[in-house]
């Protein structure tokens, strides 16, 4: 490491001066230099050197056709082997950097075979990620928290490496980008990126990068690891606004729910009805089928009264249950139906019995970007690949009283009801096991549409 530590101040002032509701600028990489206790490592022996002093790296690499992480390994800049070899002086005065290895899998005779890598003892195909250095981060990045990563890299075999967004240990994939994809050469080079953490990314604190897209041995050393985080100071709220029009259902507005069913098509306004709810009030039913094609055969969605910007606040909260057991995954979506990214608001995990759902958070760029406004939380119910019926009640989407919301949509740019189409089963036909017509489904089994209905 050379010039490093003014290199670092200049951008800790450059970034902090700029900084508006950011906490201050902070340096998370211990040891970044690589740097080294003279009189442990001046006679090459890395192994009394303090390895806790590395803990931001961690390497995945191959042993005897066994995938293992470990703390990165620590090695004299290939460059300036000669200076090693000359002197006591030279050594004191050398560059140590980390090493990488990714290598050439071979079969039994040891003829080279391209494209395919192990899988524990087990060849297998070959994956950019079969090796992996990791930059470990104290702390977990929230969405809209801005940073500035650097390094200097390279490679025996020139390459281009991409990064991704780990959570809580290396190898916990959760996105496929963080910090870009430098260009490795056989020359050390500066590499910076510049970034704000979103969607994602959220709750990320690891960077991976993905060391095997050459499909062949190859050696990386990488030196001077930065990553100056800023903390985006997140204002407390005061006063929050449940935007949501009939949330508790018992009335018979239901221009914020929509629902997608096998059989019925959709988005159609969604069914609320007597006995549905929490103690036998009005709620919400949904159903799925059998064996669905994709998780979002079956959809609920919440339709918010008001389009939502990046950076909106919210908390979120209902009442759920089902006839089985299952997940389901959300996503935000324009109109119901309009996808615009896989995270939502969570993954709720129903049972038989009521429980409460809550989640709180802020409308990422991924969630409300070019010019598509989160509108809609889409529910895929066909995650579970059984029919069941799911149940809803006490809706609530709160935002803070003075956020600033783009207006809904014209009233002529409303869905269709549904309501009046025969094919809907909003316009259901209710018997008991008495050949009574009923209102609305009832505990316990219940004739609709000549199909039985079990209600718990």
């Amino acid at each position: 490491m050379k010039k490093f530590f003014t290199l670092i101040a200049v951008a800790l002032v450059a970034v902090g001066a700029n900084a508006q509701n950011f906490k201050p600028a902070v340096e998370l990489i211990t040891n970044g230099s690589i740097a080294y206790q003279r009189s442990a490592c001046k006679t090459g022996e890395f192994d009394k050197y303090k390895a806790e002093n590395l803990v931001n790296f961690v390497s995945r690499e191959w042993n005897t056709g066994v995938q293992t992480n470990a703390t990165s390994r620590v090695v004299v800049d290939p460059a300036e082997l000669g200076a090693w070899n000359a002197d006591e002086e030279g050594r004191n005065n050398i560059n140590y950097c980390l090493e990488v290895v990714s290598r050439d899998v071979t079969d039994a005779e040891g003829n080279l075979i391209p494209g395919i890598g192990y899988q524990g003892n087990e060849i297998t195909e070959a994956q950019d990620w079969d090796t992996q250095f990791f930059v470990v981060l104290p702390r977990a990045m929230k969405d809209g928290d801005k940073f500035k990563f650097s390094m200097r890299i390279k490679a025996v075999n020139p390459e281009t490496i991409d990064s991704q967004t780990h959570k809580g240990s290396p190898g916990a994939y959760i996105h496929w980008a963080f910090v870009g994809s430098p260009a490795v050469t056989e020359d050390w080079q500066d590499y910076t990126y510049e970034g704000t953490i979103s969607g994602s990314q959220n709750e990320g604190d690891i960077i991976a990068f993905n060391m095997a897209k050459l499909r062949k041995a190859n050696k990386y050393y990488i030196d001077d690891v930065s990553f100056i985080y800023e903390e985006q100071i997140v204002e407390e709220v005061s006063e929050w606004t449940d935007i949501i029009i009939n949330g508790d259902l018992e009335g018979t507005d239901n221009k914020c729910f929509y629902t997608t069913q096998p059989g019925v098509g959709g988005p159609f306004q969604a069914y609320i009805s007597d006995g549905l709810g929490v103690d036998g009030s009005r709620g919400i039913i949904v159903e799925s089928a059998d064996n669905p094609t994709q998780d979002w055969d079956t959809q609920f969605f919440i339709r918010l009264p008001q389009a939502l910007p990046a950076g909106t606040q919210y908390k979120v909260s209902f009442d759920y249950k089902a006839n089985k057991a299952g997940s389901a995954d959300t996503q935000a979506h324009t109109e119901p139906g309009s996808y615009i990214h896989y995270v939502g608001i969570g993954s709720p995990s129903f049972t038989t019995d009521w429980q409460t759902y809550t989640a709180e958070g802020k409308v990422s760029s991924d969630q409300s970007k070019d010019g598509q406004l989160m509108h809609s939380i889409a529910f895929n119910l066909a995650k579970f690949k059984e029919a069941n019926i799911y149940f809803f009640d006490n809706i609530k989407f709160e935002i803070p009283s003075d956020a600033v919301v783009e207006p809904d949509f014209p009233e002529e740019n409303q869905l269709p009801t549904g309501i009046n189409t025969a094919k809907v089963k909003a316009a259901k036909s209710i018997f008991n096991v008495a050949g009574q017509q009923m209102k609305s489904l009832q505990k316990g089994l219940n004739i609709v549409n000549g199909e039985k209905v079990y209600i718990k």
